[in-house]
């Protein structure tokens, strides 16, 4: 993921801050399907009681040099939620009974 990417150390610690944002706000309580229950519980209510710790990023100019930075952040990001969810999740719901013969 990162090494296809040369990202300076200011880069790195922001993708890295993206992850913890991804990973803290996990459901640690069931999801329900129901819209009138509270929402679930994420380590981010815990640790900053509240539960999305992201603001938007502000307008960024043409010539501003951290547009670039921050798009590369973002993808890599996306890249990583996405292997999140296709390599890391499945493995928490498999089933050792139906694996062995």
């Amino acid at each position: 993921m990162i090494s296809e990417h040369l990202v300076n150390e200011e880069t790195l610690v922001t993708f890295l801050v993206e992850v913890e944002k991804i990973l803290n706000s996990r459901p640690i309580t069931r999801v329900s399907s129901d819209l009138s229950d509270l929402e679930p519980l994420t380590p981010n209510h815990i640790l900053l009681l509240r539960h999305n710790p992201c603001l938007a990023p502000s307008e960024f100019e043409d010539s501003d040099k951290f547009q670039a930075r921050w798009k590369r952040v973002h993808i890599l990001a996306n890249e990583f939620w996405a292997r999140w969810v296709k390599e890391y999740l499945p493995m928490l719901q498999e089933r050792q009974k139906w694996l062995k013969q």
